[in-house]
């Protein structure tokens, strides 16, 4: 990213990719504890996408976090993982100080968040994160009787209409 350092945000080659008409889904992988979310150009991947209608699919180290439903839902693994997500990964989602490679790379990712809207767009950015994690945690954290966490992950903007891997509006387990 560093020979990217001078251009803006629409001139680099993530977001003409993500912008594309071919693009339709893009798959996120978590990382092994989730804390791919908190660096900086995989929040704002995943906020991209997102702003240009792009499914985003969680991946984690147990596979694609919608496609856990049914008896995959109700093992500790994935339960943990999806709880970990909310309790300890999205609290701690803050763009001002999500790690980055180069500084020049954060002053490019700040900048744009800046032009396109200020602290509205961080604060954008931040719930497109937690809808997309909470959505796709919701089943499980139905299907395993979490209420507490339910209650939580709707507080957070998860979609009550999404639905899991098998097209199961979670809230109807």
């Amino acid at each position: 990213w560093s020979e990217n350092r001078d251009k803006k945000m629409e001139d680099l080659g993530v977001y003409q990719v993500l912008s594309g008409k071919g693009i339709k889904t893009v798959l996120f992988s978590t990382g092994q504890d989730g804390t791919a979310l908190l660096r900086a150009w995989c929040s704002l991947e995943l906020f991209l996408a997102k702003g240009f209608g792009q499914k985003v699919v969680l991946n984690t180290k147990l596979g694609p976090m919608q496609d856990q439903s049914g008896p995959s839902a109700l093992t500790p693994h994935i339960q943990q993982f999806a709880t970990m997500l909310l309790k300890v990964v999205l609290p701690e989602i803050e763009m001002e100080r999500a790690p980055c490679n180069k500084d020049s790379e954060k002053s490019t990712l700040m900048k744009y968040l800046e032009d396109s809207g200020g602290q509205l767009q961080v604060k954008k950015l931040r719930n497109v994160i937690s809808e997309v994690v909470c959505s796709q945690c919701l089943a499980i954290l139905v299907q395993n009787a979490s209420v507490d966490l339910v209650k939580t992950a709707l507080e957070l903007g998860a979609e009550p209409d999404s639905v899991d891997g098998l097209g199961i509006h979670p809230l109807t387990y």
